[in-house]
């Protein structure tokens, strides 16, 4: 399993109980920390990686499931271009790609937000993916 934006271990329990191996992946350090701390220490069968997404670089065909939380709302148009079409090289041919998101015109991607949060219509997600 490919865990992208694995934050402070909200799913990687949940991954790392039902798979053998989970590559969980997140750009801020004290996140993998902290998800170290009480997942890792728990499921030996996690590994971190720290690291940007938009700039990580895995061989092809890896991975069974590739998953991410609220992740692509973080990206520009681009990088969530160039980020679902790894994550599709990325998956084993039959493997399954999960990806879960806020939208525009959704129950959150209505409300006026701070931060940098980019809300898209769904209909971009299906036609990048």
């Amino acid at each position: 399993v490919l865990e992208l934006g694995c934050g402070i271990g909200r799913f990687t329990r949940n991954l790392a109980n039902d798979a053998a191996k989970v590559f969980a992946v997140d750009f801020m350090k004290i996140c993998i920390d902290k998800n170290d701390e009480s997942v890792g220490q728990v499921y030996k069968n996690v590994e971190y990686i720290w690291r940007d997404v938009t700039e990580l670089s895995l061989p092809n065909e890896q991975f069974d499931f590739v998953f991410s939380n609220w992740l692509l709302m973080y990206l520009d148009d681009i990088e969530t271009q160039d980020l679902a079409h790894k994550m599709v090289e990325w998956t084993k041919p039959g493997g399954y790609i999960f990806f879960r998101e806020s939208c525009q015109g959704g129950a959150s991607g209505d409300k006026p937000r701070t931060g940098l949060y980019i809300y898209i219509y769904i209909n971009v997600y299906i036609c990048v993916y």
